[in-house]
Parts: structure tokens; sequence; C-alpha cells
């Protein structure tokens, strides 16, 4: 199934990292319009550059469109993003995780998505940033959250092409 991924905008959210930088690239390639968001200015320049995305320097532009948005922060800055991420997010976007710690994080997705009109996931990629493509690798799905009005369809075979992100109405 082709999925159409045009137009749909992401934000990574720690995009100048690793794993940012992984994904980033990845979403890119599978028609995605990229954003990115890091603390560091400089930083998320050179790499917003080199992948040929944008990049946003204040939070709250960063999110405001994007469809998806990704937390890709260092572990100990994962939960008081996604508390400063999900309230600017528009309805019915999907806010997802990769971090490897799954059970403050999910209970804390659970709260964010009864608060907010937002679907959560929490995915844990089981590879590093030193990957040259995501083809036949693992991302372990640990959470699920959606709100009653979209959900998002995940195909089989999720790293063999657009991974996520088909609404349909409930």
């Amino acid at each position: 199934m082709k999925i159409n991924t045009r137009g749909k905008n992401i934000t990574i959210i720690g995009g100048s990292g690793g794993m940012g930088q992984v994904f980033g690239k990845y979403f890119k390639k599978h028609g995605y319009n990229v954003t990115l968001y890091a603390r560091n200015e400089n930083n998320l320049r050179e790499v917003a550059e080199k992948l040929d995305v944008k990049y946003e320097v204040e939070l709250k532009s960063s999110v405001i469109n994007a469809d998806i948005v990704m937390i890709s922060v260092p572990i100990h800055s994962t939960e008081e993003m996604i508390k400063k991420v999900a309230p600017l997010m528009k309805q019915d976007s999907l806010l997802f995780d990769i971090t490897s710690i799954k059970e403050p994080i999910c209970r804390l997705l659970s709260t964010m998505s009864e608060k907010y009109p937002i679907n959560c996931l929490s995915l844990h990629p089981m590879f590093g940033p030193g990957i040259s493509n995501m083809k036949n690798l693992i991302i372990i799905l640990a959470f699920i959250v959606f709100n009653t009005t979209t959900a998002f369809y995940i195909p089989k075979g999720t790293m063999h092409g657009p991974v996520i992100w088909k609404k349909f109405e409930l």
C-alpha cells in the first residue's frame, strides 16, 4: 500500500542530534516537510542545511502547524519537552518519542492525550545514529493512545516505506 505523505509536516525536536538526523533523512526521503528544532542554533542551522530541510529557533513556531512531532532529546529532558510541546500542537496531530525509558513517558503521553486533542505513540528504535539506512531495522511500538476522532494506520513492514501517518476517521 502506497501512503501519500506529500505535504505532511513533521517537526523533530532534538533534530540536530544523531537520531534526529537519522529520522530527518528518513522522513524527507519519504516526502514529508521536515522542520528541525534544537537548543543550539548554530548546530541546528548546520544540520538543516546538510539535510536540506527547514529549521525553527522558536519551539511554538516549530510545532504549531506540524502533523507529527517527534521528541528526540536526551532522556533527562524528554518529560519536560513533552509537557512543553503537547499544549502547542494542533488537534488530531501525532506526538511520539523515541527515548529508551518507557514507563514514565507512556504514563505522561496518556495524560497528554487526555488533556489535549492529540494522538501519542512511544517508540523504541533498536538501533542508534550510526546506521546507514533504516531498511530491515526494528522499531518497537511500546505505547499507543489515539483520541476519539482520528487514528493512524501503521502498515505492515513499517521500515520499508513511509512508516506511519495515514489518517482515517473512526
